[in-house]
C-alpha cells in the first residue's frame, strides 16, 4: 500500500452532512448508552465531540446508529488530511459518503455495514499517517545515526587493517628475533673455539718460551 501522509489534503465532498437533526437519535433513547445515570447526549454535543477528532474520544455514551453516524462524520475530518493514491481516496470517501442511489433499494443494513467498514479503513489509514509522520520527524536522527555507522564501520575497518599490519611486523619481528638467536648460538660457539685456540696458543707460547730459555743457557755455558 502507498505510503499515507498528512501533508496535503485530498478531495471532500461537502454535499452530504452524516449527523442531521432528522436522522439523530431516531431510536429515541433517553439515557446515555451503558450509563442510565447520564441523559443521552444532545446533536449539538455529538457535533461538537466530532468537529475535535479526539483519539481518545470513543462515543461510547451513543447508540448504534448514531455511533456509525457520528465516526462517519470523524472519518470525512480525517479522510481530509491524508494524502494517498485515488484507488485508496475514492474506495473511503465512497463508503463514507454512502448514499442510496435514487434507482437503488434503500437498505438500512447494507448502509450501515459500509460506513462502519469505511469508518474502521479511515481509521487505520489515519494511524499510517500518523507513523508515517512520526517517522519523518525522526528521519534526520535516523540519517545522522546511519552517518555514525558509516564513521564507525570505517574506524573500524582502518582499525582491522592497523591489527594486520601489526600482527605483520610482529611475525617479521619474530623471525628477526630467531634469527639474531641462531646468529648469537653461532657466534657463542666460535668464541668457545676461540677461547680453545687460545688456550692452546698460550701453551704452546709457554713450551716455545721454556726451549729459548734453554737454548739460551745452553749457549752461555764455556766450552770444555
Amino acid at each position: 500500500m502507498p505510503r499515507a501522509s498528512t501533508h496535503n489534503p485530498t478531495r471532500r465532498s461537502t454535499s452530504y452532512s452524516p449527523v442531521q437533526e432528522n436522522n439523530y437519535n431516531i431510536d429515541r433513547f433517553s439515557h446515555a448508552h451503558r450509563d442510565s445515570s447520564r441523559p443521552y447526549p444532545t446533536l449539538g454535543n455529538v457535533m461538537d465531540r466530532t468537529n475535535t477528532a479526539d483519539p481518545n474520544e470513543g462515543f461510547t455514551d451513543l447508540g448504534f446508529r448514531d455511533f456509525i453516524q457520528a465516526s462517519r462524520r470523524v472519518s470525512r475530518c480525517k479522510l481530509a488530511r491524508i494524502e494517498t493514491n485515488p484507488y485508496v481516496t475514492e474506495l473511503l470517501n465512497r463508503g463514507v459518503e454512502f448514499v442510496t442511489e435514487t434507482n437503488e433499494t434503500f437498505n438500512s443494513v447494507l448502509e450501515a455495514s459500509v460506513i462502519h467498514t469505511s469508518n474502521v479503513g479511515s481509521m487505520l489509514m489515519d494511524e499510517i499517517a500518523h507513523v508515517n509522520e512520526r517517522i519523518d520527524g525522526h528521519q534526520d536522527g535516523i540519517e545522522n545515526l546511519e552517518k555514525d555507522i558509516a564513521v564507525l564501520q570505517d574506524w573500524t575497518m582502518k582499525t582491522d587493517n592497523a591489527t594486520e599490519k601489526q600482527a605483520a611486523d610482529l611475525d617479521l619481528l619474530k623471525g628477526e628475533m630467531i634469527t639474531l638467536k641462531d646468529l648469537n648460538r653461532g657466534l657463542v660457539d666460535q668464541t668457545g673455539r676461540l677461547e680453545d685456540d687460545k688456550v692452546r696458543l698460550t701453551r704452546r707460547v709457554s713450551e716455545l718460551t721454556g726451549e729459548v730459555r734453554d737454548l739460551q743457557r745452553r749457549c752461555n755455558e764455556p766450552e770444555v
